[in-house]
Parts: C-alpha cells; structure tokens; sequence
C-alpha cells in the first residue's frame, strides 16, 4: 500500500474540512480513578461485512463488572487508521478504551479495511458510506455477545467517525446512543472554505494570503461538486498550476510553513485526492439526510480551537439535524474551551501545535464523555433549542444526584460582540432535577420563581459599555450546568428575531424610507406601523417580531436617515398618511385591518396621528406614551410636527437643548425645592422625569393646546407605562389620557398598564433588562431610563402579551 496516502489524504482532509468563544470558564479537574478499576479481558476478535466480502480484525476489551457492559464502538476518522487510531505518532483510541474500561465500558476498536490485520484494501476510492458497512457489520457482530450488554450498543466517532455514526445511526436500529467527537458534518463549499480559512489564520497566515487561497480552494471545489470525474480532473490541473505559477516569491516562502496551503510540491497529490470517490462523496453529500433521522440519544462536543470541524458550524448543524427528527434527548457540549480537533488543550489550534501537545486527549473531554454515557452527565431538557425571541422556555436539568446543588449559567454576545451574563444556583429535588419554571434559585442574578429569570437578568461584562444592542437575526444564548466547579454541559438556544419564513423588503420610493416584513404565503392579512422612539433609524427588531406573529409590518424610518430630515423637527404628518397609503396597497395587507405602535417620541406620534387622521388606523398601541405633544431635537423648543403646513402647538421645555442639566432654569427649581434632579453621577443620575413635570407648572397656558386631542381618536387604544420612567413621566400622561377621554365622553376601548419598578426602556420580552446610566457624550451628564432589571424585566414580559392579545383582539 502507498505510504503517502494517509499523508496526503490527512493534508487534504486539515485542507478543506478546515473557534467558537465559549462564556463557560474553564475548570480543570484532579481526577482520581483508582476506585473505578476494573480488571479488563482483551478479545483479538474478527467480524465481517458481507456486503463487500471484507473481513476486519480488532481488539474488544471487556471490564469485569459482574454485569453485562455498556458498549461503545469507536469509529476513527479519515484515512486507513489501525484499532489504535495511530496518527502523527500518537494513538488516538487507546486513552479512550483505556478511560472507558476504567470507568466500566466495554470497547471495541477495530483495524481499518486494508489496514492491520483487516481485509480489503484502503484507498481513495473507499467512501464514507463504504466505512459506515464496516460499522453496521461490528454491530451485528456484538448483537451476538453474551459478555456485554446488546441492549446498549453505542458509537463514538472522531471526525469523520462522527459522520459515519450519524450515518449508521439513522439506519440501525440497534444503535442506542452516538458521540460525536468533533463530527465532520460541515460539507458544504461554503462550510469548507470558512474552516479552511480559520485554519490558516491559526497557522499563521495573512488575510491577504487567505483571500488569495479562497479564491483556487472554491474553483476546486466547485469543479468537484459539479463536473465528471475527467472533466473535473482536467480543469483541476489547469487552474491549480496557473495558481501555482501565479504565486509570488513571499506568497511561495509562506506558503511552505502552512500545511493547508497548496504548493508546488503538493498540488498534485492533493488533485488526486480532491477528485477521488471518497471526497467526491463526501463534498456531495448532505450530513442532514442522515443527522435528521437519528432518534437516539447524541452527544456532541468540540474544541474551541478545533478548525478543522468547527464548532461554529458543525455543533449547529447537528442540533438542526435532531431538532428535524424530533430528538428531544440530546445534550450538545458546544465548545470544550481552549481544546483543538484532538481535544488537547492548547493555545491556539495550529497544526504545528498537535504534534508538540504532551497529552493525547483531555482529562476533561474523556470524563464528559464517560459521565454521559452512564447517564451521569446533567441534561438541560427543552422542547426546542430554537425559538422565537419571545418564547417562554421550559428549562430543565435532568440526571442530577438527589439534593445536588448546581450553577447555571446563561451568556450571549449582542450586536456590539459584548457578552451578557446571568447565573443562579440550584438544588436539585429527590429525583436529581431542577426545573427552572417551577424552582427559585437558591442565589443568583434574580430570585423567585422565574422560568426566564435568566435571561432577563444578563449583566454585561464590558463595563465601558454596557447596554444591550440587539442582533440582526437571532441572540444565540448559551445555558452552562456546573457541579463542584466544573463544566459538566452545556447547550446552545437559538432565540430567532425572525422566523425564516419571513420575507423582508427594503422600502425606498416615493419619499418613504422603511422595510416591510411579511409571512411569505400572507395575503390580505392584518397589518402593523411600528414607529420609532426619538432614536431614530428604523425599529425592524419589534417589526421582525410582530411578522413572526403572522402580522404585515411596516417599521417607518422618518428623520436621521438618507432621504429624511436629518432632524427631529418640522417633521409634517402628510409622510405619514402617505406612508399609510403605501402599507394598505399592499398585496399582502388587509387595509382595514391596520394598528400602529410606537415607543415614546413614536407613542406621541402614534397618538398625534390618530387623534389627527382617525379613519386610517384600527388600533393604536403607545408604549411610554405621551399626553402631549412636544418638541423636537435636539433643539426642544423647535417644531416637531406640522399638519398641511402649518405647525402643531407643542408642550415648551423649561431649555432649548440637551444641556438640560446646566440650565440655570434647571439649577435654581432644584435649588428651590421643585424638583429632585439628582447629582449627574453614574450613581445618582439626572431624572428627566423631574424637567418634564416642571414645564406643566411652568407653562400653564400651552397645557390645553399642547394637549393631544385624544377623544378624536375613533379607534381602540392600549398605553403601558412605567411608574419609574425617568426620561418622561409616561404613568403620569397615561393617566391624564385616561382622564381626557373619560371628561370627553369617548366611547372607544382603552386600557393603560401601569407597570411598578418599570422604567422607560422595556419593550422587548425576555431579552437582558438590567442596562446601567447612559453617558450623554459633549453634554456632561449622566442620565437613566429608571426601573429596576426586575421591574423592567416583569414589564416587558407582560406588556407584549397584552401588545399580542390586544392587536389580535382588534384586528380579527
């Protein structure tokens, strides 16, 4: 057999197969297992497939546990591995069976086809699906013992073994459980260049060299994936040679220290190798057709420096494949910290690294492994690890000791990458499970009964800046179980902003700036105008949401962006009834079946527009609303709205500008007793709420005219507000708006929600509520929103269920 092929197979695997940051901290262990040893008998044994008339030879080591073992199967990666998994001079598998068989589990590793003592051949034409017969044939083969237990027959594969498990696994009914071990499932073009550029970056490699390779890996591969055998071979030579000849000294000279890079020396082999049955299957097939159909229980872990199999692309790939198969018993381990595709630990995930590493495999990675397949390793227990941003989650943690105390820990990263953290402590009850929903926390980052207490409760860990920005498409938040210390899982939510059968379109004619959301099959449907606070921008976050609740949505850009004013003034309602016009032409819209939201500034508006314009909306929805109109910014006694020209009479502010805190008006109310404007410290921030109560004592005379009309309103109205606002004092206009209508006669519906310990900001449902004072950068003032997390928490939990119920109430 030819020596190189393993060489040459193993460069092109590191090639084109190839770090998740993990928020678990990393605990080592002193593991001490001389009471979990077991003498072990050694069987050389022999088993066939008779498929392909190959007879294979290995070792199958049995602990003397005075009952019938659990049995684990190993399954090595690419390339003609021996029983052993030698590669680069260490022995992959024998500190796995030796580990194993300590703790009471049977193994049975075996030679390769073609390798060893076993029959066949090895080469480049024997495929994924060829090594996942050999599999199939040793399970049969163990069905037939009597020394250990048939009724748990389960397989550990390492990379490529990890695939072929799946594979198995969804076709054997007598496989009982699956480790995946860094599972090479990443098959598309796409997948592979991103590993094999993640790769080279760890090696070393400039970005400039990176692009420059990307460029001949996708043209190689794409030949692959699409062309016959010959014709692929032919192109192959052509433009690997031109890239070849194309490279520059300096590129040559780097490219030599890389061992992913393709050179001069190693093109052909790696042509070879590209164009062969084995990566012709492998670059062809989909890893889901198998993963999707495997029902028994899986683990599946990774390194965080692995970039040969990715855990930002592999681990995310399996969850989708068992959450299609309806495979609720799964724990995903989803990054080992700081361990490579071997799972050593190490530095930076070079290959240059491997080789130099003492250790084969970690002490941690092998007790995971082990505590799981006998069913000591916790389970976090959900219906689904992807959701919709406000799904409530049923979280529980399952095989715990009775009475045992463990950590949770909950962390995402936000649009800014900055990470957000919670944890709390629990004790598991008699059966060894903690139930998040039913359970208070023993200590922690909340308290009470909360079963999303978690995630509302995230602290931020960058303390420069810490406020929540929300990601584009969803908050990955991972949930940690610790014992004594130590990491024992962890899984990955995926929490959707969107759901995928949302179309989005941007919105960009006749004077309107926005984007429309819609569910892809809707027609005629109800629609929402979601409005945005005095921020600006475009509010798609609560849009995306609201379309992911079957709705049409437009979120409506109107100053701060290309083709508005560039300020929140003078800003004349006629955009908005044409806006209006636009969203019910819509194929997608129902026009009589339309609300509008808005948040604040948004919430005036909203209120403004339909006391003004009251025949065009069906439900009004104000979130910190509003009872009068004020003026813009950041000049505050500047017109904000107009109507046909002419300017709307405003509520003036005790100061023109954001200074507001300077203001001699300011200094001498505070001085005199009026109000209680704080310090301008991070820990005693301005109260807005107070300048807002002193212009109604201020300017008694604009109080009726600024006031917004609400009995013209003809439509139903739902305001929520917090009792600790402290931008404006919105508990305070809800109530005057109340009153107006009640003094006015009106008979439309209206409820106002007043939330205790709530301040300005709450909105989004259980996304992390604890933001700190804001910094208001050249002014020199420090302000807040108010609220506690608690307060903010509990309210915007409760408002969007009102928001969901009362737009679907009056809508139908």
């Amino acid at each position: 057999m030819n020596k190189n092929i393993y060489t040459v197979q193993a460069m092109l695997y590191l090639l084109v197969i190839s770090s998740l940051v993990t928020f678990a901290g990393y605990k080592k262990m002193n593991l001490n297992n001389s009471d979990l040893m077991f003498n072990v008998i050694n069987h050389e044994i022999t088993f066939s497939n008779s498929n392909d008339g190959i007879t294979l030879l290995g070792t199958l080591s049995v602990p003397d546990t005075h009952k019938k073992p659990t049995v684990v199967i190993l399954v090595a990666g690419m390339g003609p591995a021996d029983r052993d998994c030698s590669v680069m001079g260490r022995k992959l598998f024998v500190p796995i069976a030796d580990y194993f068989t300590k703790h009471g589990i049977a193994v049975l590793r075996y030679d390769k086809r073609g390798v060893g003592k076993s029959g066949g051949s090895f080469d480049m034409t024997v495929t994924s699906a060829d090594l996942a017969g050999d599999v199939m044939a040793a399970v049969e083969f163990l069905k037939n013992r009597d020394d250990i237990d048939t009724h748990n027959i389960g397989l550990a594969g390492m990379s490529e073994g990890g695939l072929i498990s799946f594979m198995v696994a969804s076709q054997s009914s007598d496989v009982a459980f699956v480790v995946s071990m860094a599972g090479a499932v990443a098959t598309t073009i796409d997948h592979l260049l991103f590993q094999s550029a993640a790769q080279l970056k760890a090696d070393g490699a400039t970005d400039e060299f990176i692009a420059f390779d990307a460029v001949i890996r996708k043209q190689i591969l794409q030949a692959v994936t699409t062309l016959s055998v010959d014709d692929a071979q032919a192109q192959l030579l052509s433009v690997v040679k031109s890239y070849v000849a194309s490279m520059t000294d300096e590129q040559k000279a780097l490219a030599a220290t890389l061992p992913f890079a393709i050179t001069e020396k190693n093109y052909e082999y790696l042509i070879a190798t590209f164009n062969s049955p084995w990566y012709r299957f492998y670059l062809r097939m989909n890893s889901l057709d198998f993963i999707s159909k495997v029902t028994v229980p899986v683990l599946a872990i990774n390194g965080t420096l692995d970039f040969i199999t990715d855990a930002r692309l592999t681990l995310p790939i399996i969850e989708q494949g068992l959450q299609i198969a309806g495979n609720q018993d799964v724990t995903v381990v989803v990054a080992i910290p700081n361990q490579n595709h071997w799972f050593q630990e190490c530095k930076i995930g070079a290959l240059a690294e491997y080789s130099a590493i003492q250790e084969t495999m970690h002490d941690l990675t092998l007790q995971l492994i082990v505590d799981w397949i006998l069913k000591k390793l916790p389970t976090i227990h959900l219906k689904s690890s992807t959701v919709l941003l406000d799904e409530l989650l049923d979280i529980s943690i399952l095989n715990l000791q009775p009475n045992e105390q463990i950590e949770i820990e909950a962390s995402c990263k936000d649009k800014n990458n900055t990470i957000w953290v919670s944890r709390a402590t629990f004790q598991a009850d008699d059966q060894g499970i903690v139930n998040v929903a039913r359970q208070a926390p023993l200590s922690g980052s909340y308290s009470g009964i909360d079963a999303m207490g978690l995630f509302w409760s995230m602290e931020c860990t960058n303390k420069e800046f810490p406020y929540f920005v929300w990601n584009e498409q969803e908050l990955e938040t991972y949930l940690s179980v610790y014992s004594q210390d130590q990491l024992r899982t962890q899984i990955t939510i995926h929490r959707l902003l969107m759901l995928p059968e949302i179309e989005k379109r941007d919105v960009r004619e006749n004077g309107l700036v926005g984007t429309f959301f819609y569910p892809k099959s809707m027609q005629k449907g109800p629609g929402v105008v979601v409005i945005p606070a005095s921020v600006g921008g475009i509010p798609d976050t609560l849009a995306k949401l609201l379309a992911s609740r079957g709705y049409a949505v437009l979120a409506l850009g109107f100053f701060g962006l290309d083709g508005l004013p560039a300020n929140l003034e003078n800003i004349p309602l006629e955009y908005f009834q044409k806006a209006m016009q636009w969203f019910k032409e819509q194929p997608q819209v129902d026009p009589d079946h339309i609300a509008i939201l808005g948040q604040s500034k948004g919430a005036e508006l909203a209120l403004l527009w339909a006391a003004t314009l009251p025949d065009e909306m069906n439900a009004v929805v104000a979130y910190v609303p509003s009872s009068f109109v004020y003026g813009g910014s950041p000049h505050l006694n500047q017109v904000n709205w107009t109507h046909k020209g002419l300017p709307i009479p405003f509520m003036p502010h005790p100061t023109d500008d954001l200074a507001t805190p300077h203001h001699k008006e300011v200094i001498n109310a505070q001085a005199q007793g009026s109000i209680s404007f704080h310090a301008n410290t991070f820990e005693d921030p301005f109260d807005f709420a107070s300048i807002y109560r002193l212009g109604i004592t201020q300017f008694p005379e604009n109080v009726e005219g600024a006031t917004i009309p609400v009995e013209n309103i003809t439509c139903p109205i739902l305001m929520l507000s917090g009792q600790d606002d402290k931008i404006w004092p919105s508990t305070l206009y809800g109530n005057r708006i109340m009153e107006r209508l009640n003094a006015k006669g009106s008979s439309i519906k209206r409820q106002h929600l007043s939330f205790p310990d709530a301040g300005h900001g709450f909105l989004y449902p259980y996304g992390p509520s604890t933001s700190q004072p804001f910094y208001f950068p050249g002014k020199d003032f420090w302000y807040t929103l108010g609220g506690t997390a608690k307060g903010d928490g509990r309210a915007a939990i409760e408002s969007w269920q009102a928001v969901l119920s009362f737009i679907k109430e009056n809508l139908k």
